[in-house]
């Protein structure tokens, strides 16, 4: 899950939503969307060495090599450990971006969740997804009141997924809000930043 700021952080802190902030070399955890995943699968599930089966639970599915490379730089990364029994255990639950929000490895990996999450559309039944769309109009000075919102939202969800027990799948929730059309657009206003 991505978050943009500090304030967020803190925010996410006093909600009880334990963060782990990643630092610039741990960003290569965003290399391949799939790493965020098996991250996740090894925080529900008692995985020891089967890589072909983690590679099966991804989908789409991946190589068995690349789930064998994600564990290892999860690994690397100290995002998870080898327990006792050979088990791997996640070692902290929910990771953010901190101030490296504009890394071109975490713009990658959006890239990479919004195009699973068109290609979800066909790949999965409706009663395991919830896409959907809605057109709206708003003043531009409102924006940062319609962000703080979808803050909030995501803060229930991560909370509800903290508190949750019997877990069985991963999910990736992708809130997009983006502009269709500005006024003025032409005229400097609502440009690329």
């Amino acid at each position: 899950v991505l978050f943009r700021s500090d304030h967020y952080e803190k925010m996410q802190a006093l909600k009880g939503v334990p963060l782990k902030r990643l630092e610039a070399r741990e960003l290569e955890f965003y290399r391949n969307w799939y790493c965020n995943a098996i991250r996740s699968l090894l925080g529900i599930h008692k995985f020891k060495d089967n890589y072909a089966e983690l590679a099966r639970c991804c989908t789409p599915a991946i190589t068995e090599d690349e789930a064998r490379e994600a564990v290892k730089l999860l690994e690397s990364l100290k995002m998870i450990v080898r327990e006792k029994d050979g088990t791997w255990k996640v070692t902290e639950t929910f990771v953010s971006t901190g101030g490296n929000w504009r890394s071109e490895a975490v713009r990658e990996f959006q890239r990479e969740t919004i195009r699973l999450a068109g290609e979800s559309l066909s790949r999965h039944h409706s009663a395991l997804r919830d896409i959907s769309t809605v057109t709206m109009t708003f003043n531009q000075a409102d924006i940062a009141l319609v962000r703080e919102r979808i803050k909030e939202f995501r803060s229930d969800l991560l909370r509800l997924s903290q508190d949750g027990s019997g877990d069985d799948a991963v999910f990736q929730l992708n809130v997009q809000l983006f502009p269709l059309a500005i006024l003025n657009f032409g005229k400097g206003e609502g440009g690329k930043k």
